[in-house]
């Protein structure tokens, strides 16, 4: 039997990158990915010792795109958590009701309107994450 091992990367890869992206508004994923990512490890170590009879023979080039894919998913973290944490619908309370069925709803959740608030720190650090990365 051969042991694919794209797909438990690609199995990870997914794990982390939902957990970024909406980690920040629910916070019960770190814990569910956290023991997901520990699961995954442990029954692979199984499946390892028990099924597959020759390692796979490949060298280190999957695991470096792997952990180079990885490293921009803090950005989806920060960038979506500060989307989240704007939100002034939750946190300030700020209602406009509809008065029409044809009209939307505003949510005052403008991109343009950056003011100095609580979710202004994570603004910040996105920021300078993504001139570190990109310098």
């Amino acid at each position: 039997k051969d042991y694919e091992i794209h797909f438990k990367y690609s199995d990870a890869i997914v794990v982390v990158y939902v957990t970024m992206m909406y980690g920040l508004g629910m916070p019960i994923l770190f814990p569910i990915a956290a023991f997901t990512l520990f699961n995954q490890w442990l029954c692979e170590r199984i499946v390892v010792a028990w099924s597959v009879k020759l390692p796979p023979a490949m060298d280190d080039t999957l695991s470096k795109n792997a952990l180079a894919l990885l490293k921009y998913s803090p950005l989806f973290l920060l960038f979506n958590g500060y989307w989240m944490i704007s939100n002034r619908q939750i946190f300030e309370n700020n209602w406009s009701y509809v008065m029409n069925s044809r009209d939307s709803m505003q949510s005052h959740h403008i991109l343009n309107e950056i003011d100095i608030n609580h979710s202004t720190p994570i603004l910040v650090m996105a920021f300078s994450s993504v001139v570190i990365l990109v310098v």
